[in-house]
């Protein structure tokens, strides 16, 4: 597909794509590959890795907890609540097992094959026999399954169940594991040296092994001088292709420049650990202030990358903190902002939030038992360290905030040196008001009732999107996702990238957005908020709030689409699609719902989900529905057309997290006719309560207004 190049760079701009060309060049000219040459782990040795005179024993900076650990107790005591204990999931890791992408365990062997791709139906090997740059055009395989166990995640709960417990299995387990990647991945050779984003993520790993096992490593001096030696290399790999991170614009940068900084800072015996604290400090510095909005969205449109974005502040934050160096206040109040903004999306009850965007199963920091998609345990903790208070009640989640060396009142009291950033730049993030609901730089606005929330996608682009999802609308009840947004699966193509994937209407059977790589769309024509309105409680205090939001955008330069979204109380939603313009045109409008026991009987689909039942009714009759899983159709009408023919890969499927696909349920319902084409969706939560949609009642006026 070719590259319109004006249209590249009015949508991604000239210095992104200046910063990438120059690392081309600097690719194509093999400089790259000389500035990273092949090496063994002993080539140079770690003598040539000290500054003048360091002392290789020397004491480290400060870390993010201190030994003994002072809150060791409520750690402990935490562990009998939580979902996965840190000593289960580490005594599944000295049997070979790994949780990836925050999945179930997964026998890989002990140690696994680092260079085999896991949860792959056939096993895939690769080789590390090349330099890196070898593998870069090799796109048959898919990478970011290789690297996640490479990201050594596994270090945490290995690390935290150590200190716990003091159980020497941990330390010896951690110790095999780092022998066996090392003998796997010489520096610079073989595939997971590709990415220095990956080669950050490993320092920080590596760094909080260093001050977990520190006792180990005392006693031995060979153990830390090799992990000594691994940091040194990998701090060492980032600098040449920062301009590749530069031109990303985007998590990349943020990692490698809190890589960066985390060696320069806590190993100071190390030669060119100055310059690597100062340029990772001031490139960190200078991303967030590029790539979090205004009203704390981040900039790649992803909840999942907000989270991994929100986690590198927590970092890096926390070690300027602990070493008297703390970030500027601008900087603090960015990465408030970016709390706040994160926080909103998260449902109270459950601790998930939209799987808006590109999500590739990040958690940089699982320092906690909670679920991969419980987004409570960094927002509690960023909440403590920017806000100065607690995001949520006392809970599991409270773990992750204690390991970064923050005390959540509701746990022990803190401590008034210990608070972080919170109270020390209380001045300038005095408390705000947390029930934010428009997002207009992030591109979303929410509509809330007391157990039921919406948040619908409305942006207007300048920076890139990596799906195609505007007005797409998430809704929650009772803590579960029931309107829900498919996610990724894989970063190669899968169709739940799509537009007609999502929640959302097109026109015509045609994408709405040009896709023009893999992570790159163009012609992304903007959406246009049109406003809201909110109802009153109810004079008794019940459940009969209401409130309502509207946006449209254009589909073609000639066809737009106006979605309205209203709710009467927490049981009655209902959304409004509209497709103006001229002529005759398909529209087509896709649900996507969780599994569960479904019954679809003319214009109504009836579900059980866990939680409880809930009706979805399709307006007008004329309609023509159909009900997917798993790819295949199991209820309704036939396709009316060959063009109309749904994807087996984009209907019924959704992706929880990378590398993990599972059924749902997508209802899609099609009008052919004369423009402007209307259908009404009627989402009924539990049992119903008919004076929400009589004449007279909460939605009355609204729907007349939309008439």
């Amino acid at each position: 597909m070719s590259m319109p190049i004006g249209l590249l760079l009015k949508q991604v701009g000239p210095r992104p794509l200046a910063y990438y060309a120059w690392y081309q060049v600097q690719l194509r000219s093999g400089w790259i590959a000389r500035r990273t040459p092949v090496r063994r782990w002993d080539e140079p040795p770690l003598e040539a890795w000290l500054a003048k005179g360091a002392d290789r024993d020397k004491a480290s900076a400060r870390f993010l907890f201190d030994r003994p650990l002072a809150a060791l107790p409520v750690l402990q005591q935490l562990q009998t609540r939580t979902e996965h204990p840190v000593a289960e999931v580490a005594a599944q890791i000295g049997e070979g097992a790994f949780r990836l992408f925050g999945g179930e365990p997964v026998p890989l062997g002990f140690p696994p094959a680092w260079l085999q791709l896991p949860l792959e139906r056939a096993a895939t090997a690769m080789s590390a026999e090349r330099h890196w740059t070898a593998y870069l055009n090799d796109h048959s395989l898919d990478l970011r399954m290789l690297w996640e166990l490479s990201r050594l995640g596994w270090v945490y709960p290995l690390a935290r169940a150590y200190l716990l417990t003091q159980e020497h299995r941990y330390a010896e387990a951690f110790f095999a594991l780092l022998n066996s990647w090392q003998e796997s991945n010489p520096p610079n050779r073989g595939p997971n040296w590709i990415s220095a984003q990956e080669v950050a993520l490993r320092i920080m790993a590596l760094s909080f092994g260093w001050f977990a096992f520190s006792d180990r490593l005392e006693s031995d001096h060979a153990r830390r001088a090799q992990l000594l030696t691994m940091i040194g290399v990998h701090a060492n790999r980032i600098p040449p292709t920062l301009s590749y991170a530069k031109a990303q614009r985007n998590n990349h940068l943020l990692s490698e420049a809190a890589g960066l900084y985390t060696a320069g800072l806590l190993f100071p015996m190390l030669r060119h650990a100055e310059r690597w604290k100062r340029s990772g400090r001031r490139l960190f510095l200078r991303a967030l202030d590029d790539q979090v909005f205004s009203d704390g969205g981040y900039i790649q449109h992803s909840t999942n990358y907000h989270r991994l974005a929100l986690s590198l502040g927590l970092w890096v934050a926390r070690l300027a903190e602990r070493n008297r160096e703390p970030l500027p206040e601008r900087s603090l109040a960015v990465l408030q902002r970016l709390t706040r903004a994160l926080a909103a999306l998260v449902d109270r009850e459950s601790g998930g939030a939209p799987n808006l965007g590109s999500n590739d199963g990040s958690e940089v920091l699982p320092l906690s038992g909670c679920p991969h998609s419980d987004y409570r345990p960094v927002v509690q903790a960023a909440s403590l360290a920017f806000d100065g208070q607690t995001a949520f009640p006392a809970g599991p989640w409270d773990e992750s905030a204690l390991w970064l060396g923050l005390a959540p009142a509701s746990a022990t009291e803190p401590s008034p040196a210990e608070t972080g950033a919170g109270a020390a730049s209380a001045a300038a993030i005095a408390a705000g008001d947390r029930s934010q609901i428009d997002f207009p730089r992030a591109g979303l606005y929410l509509l809330r009732g007391r157990r039921s929330w919406a948040a619908l996608r409305c942006a207007r682009f300048d920076s890139r999107p990596s799906q195609s999802d505007q007005l797409q609308l998430d809704l929650w009840w009772n803590g579960n996702n029931i309107g829900r947004d498919p996610g990724s699966y894989r970063y190669t193509r899968t169709g739940l990238e799509e537009a007609a994937a999502h929640n959302a209407l097109t026109a015509d059977n045609q994408e709405p957005m040009r896709r023009v790589g893999r992570f790159l769309w163009l012609e992304r024509y903007p959406a246009v908020y049109l406003g809201r309105s909110a109802g009153e409680d109810s004079a008794e205090g019940g459940d009969a709030t209401s409130g309502s939001l509207a946006a449209e955008r254009w589909l073609t330069d000639r066809i737009r689409h106006r979605r309205s979204v209203v709710h009467a109380g927490d049981t009655l939603w209902v959304v409004i699609d509209d497709l103006l313009g001229s002529g005759e045109h398909q529209a087509r409008l896709a649900w996507l719902l969780p599994d569960g026991e479904w019954d679809l009987k003319g214009e109504q689909l009836s579900l059980a989900t866990e939680i409880d039942q809930l009706t979805l009714r399709i307006e007008p009759a004329q309609v023509q529905l159909a009900l997917y899983r798993a790819g295949g159709q199991v209820a309704g009408d036939p396709a009316p057309n060959a063009e109309a023919d749904e994807s087996p890969d984009r209907v019924g499927w959704w992706a929880p997290s990378y590398g993990r696909r599972q059924p749902g349920l997508s209802l899609v319902a099609r009008l052919r006719g004369p423009l402007p084409l209307r259908i009404a969706s009627w989402w009924q939560l539990g049992q119903p309560d008919p004076s929400l949609a009589s004449a007279d009642g909460p939605l009355a006026e609204f729907l007349n207004d939309a008439d």
